[in-house]
């Protein structure tokens, strides 16, 4: 979860079905964690951290704040899940019985072809070596869940990353425009994208570049 999530809602199943508790309490089994109506992990349980706060799955909770994981409560006040964030988990039966989902196999963390950014995530670097994967991405319009996969560790588990389509605006001003004028994304998307460049005119003639 990051800051992109503050505001969604968060609602869960069990993964076995009749593993809650009275009342639709959430007890110490595996849950499926959805965001908005949109897989987003599974967990080995999920309680809030302060006593007396019980997690119902007869309604959604809205996300307070980050980093943690803190979730609006029925009364209005907001209180943290234990154990606050949690990485992206799935399973073969939870990939097989979800419609639509798409996995694509991403580079280790450990290379120069996955860099961090300031949102608690990652970014690709580099291109998808495998076009059929990249094809299946959705642009738009659809609420399938995407997710990247990293090669498996020693213990043998897989890492899971969530693809957040979430829109980078880069600056590209008079007095800071795009070092190429967008060139390189030209080239990298294979011509999906069109250049920044602006035309020439009486309001912008003093402050053009080449580029």
């Amino acid at each position: 979860f990051t800051e992109l999530d503050v505001g969604k809602i968060i609602t869960m199943k069990p993964l076995i079905a009749s593993a809650h508790g009275e009342g639709g309490q959430v007890g110490n089994v595996p849950y499926i964690l959805y965001v908005d109506g949109s897989l987003r992990t599974v967990v080995d349980s999920f309680r809030f951290a302060e006593y007396g706060y019980y997690v119902d799955l007869s309604h959604g909770y809205e996300i307070c704040e980050m980093p943690g994981l803190i979730l609006k409560q029925p009364d209005g006040s907001c209180r943290e899940v234990l154990g606050g964030n949690m990485p992206v988990k799935l399973n073969d039966d939870v990939i097989d019985t979800t419609p639509g989902i798409v996995i694509v196999d991403l580079p280790s963390l450990d290379g120069d072809a996955m860099r961090g950014d300031d949102m608690n995530g990652w970014v690709l670097a580099t291109e998808l070596t495998d076009q059929d994967q990249c094809q299946g991405i959705p642009t738009s319009g659809s609420a399938a869940p995407v997710f990247g996969r990293i090669p498996s560790s020693d213990d043998g588990d897989s890492l899971y990353l969530v693809h957040d389509p979430f829109l980078v605006i880069m600056d590209n001003t008079l007095s800071s425009p795009i070092g190429d004028g967008g060139g390189a994304l030209v080239k990298s998307t294979g011509g999906t994208m069109t250049c920044s460049n602006a035309p020439r005119t009486f309001v912008n003639i003093e402050h053009c570049q080449l580029s």
